[in-house]
């Protein structure tokens, strides 16, 4: 019968002094022996003292570990340091991403005569959290071009894609001109917010020219989804004509305060006040 080799068993350092030890279920606190002037004393039950190289090294990084420690007596506790009294809550949590989010100016408008993916997408788009080239290259997803989808002059951006671009700045401009200029070649989803909410957030003149920011930021996307994924052009024309009839449709559904007529609502939004 051939003789069978053991493999040679590479020990980590720290389990070698594991191995000396005369209780295997011993903790670092159990070593602690005294607590001086802010330094620790540690005290070691082992079967014998070290000796050799190996473990002599092995207690020497040991300690270097754990000397720069602070122990205090009593046991371990986890505590909140976001919050002044170290105690975890849920309150604490909210208010310190309050906090967090505190120079951030844009504040959401929900809006109830909004669907909800729109408002969502909408919300995101100003957190600059929507799924543009740009950012996808930062989440490390590789990508043949970074370019605009529609004009190719520059890196796809949320506000290039949304209100920069040739087509999204026509856009904009056929919005300015059905609205009467209330809402007027906005530079970003906050600046259009801004135009349409004049009035305070709960008018209603404002919460359906914000219906109709959502459309257009949401109509445009799609447009620019249509785009990258089918090749298929648009043209502003025909994105304003979609704007038109999703808002007609939100409206209609959702906002019981408006009696709205198609003819008249595609001719002028506003011709109900």
């Amino acid at each position: 019968m051939a003789n069978q080799h053991k493999p040679k068993i590479n020990v980590p350092r720290p389990l070698r002094l594991y191995l000396i030890e005369k209780s295997k279920s011993y903790l670092v606190s159990d070593t602690i022996l005294s607590l001086i002037s802010g330094t620790t004393h540690f005290s070691w039950n082992w079967k014998s003292p070290p000796s050799s190289p190996s473990v002599l090294q092995s207690l020497s990084q040991l300690s270097s570990i754990l000397q720069p420690f602070r122990f205090s007596p009593g046991f371990d506790r986890w505590v909140w340091l976001r919050c002044n009294s170290r105690q975890f809550s849920t309150g604490s949590i909210r208010r310190s991403l309050e906090q967090s989010w505190a120079d951030f100016s844009f504040k959401h408008q929900w809006s109830g005569w909004v669907p909800r993916k729109v408002d969502i997408f909408v919300w995101k788009a100003a957190l600059n959290d929507i799924p543009v080239k740009t950012e996808l290259l930062k989440c490390g997803i590789s990508l043949p071009f970074s370019s605009c989808s529609w004009c190719s002059a520059t890196n796809e951006t949320t506000n290039h894609t949304l209100f920069v671009c040739t087509i999204a700045h026509k856009t904009w401009d056929l919005v300015a001109l059905w609205t009467r200029h209330h809402i007027s070649s906005p530079a970003s989803i906050d600046q259009a917010y801004s135009q349409a909410s004049i009035l305070g957030p709960a008018n209603n003149r404002s919460k359906m020219l914000m219906a109709i920011v959502a459309a257009t930021v949401w109509e445009l996307w799609k447009s620019r989804n249509m785009k990258e994924f089918e090749g298929r052009n648009t043209h502003p024309e025909r994105i304003m004509e979609d704007i038109k009839s999703e808002t007609f449709l939100w409206l209609t559904a959702r906002a019981k305060v408006l009696d709205l007529e198609w003819n008249d609502w595609k001719r002028d939004p506003l011709y109900w006040l």
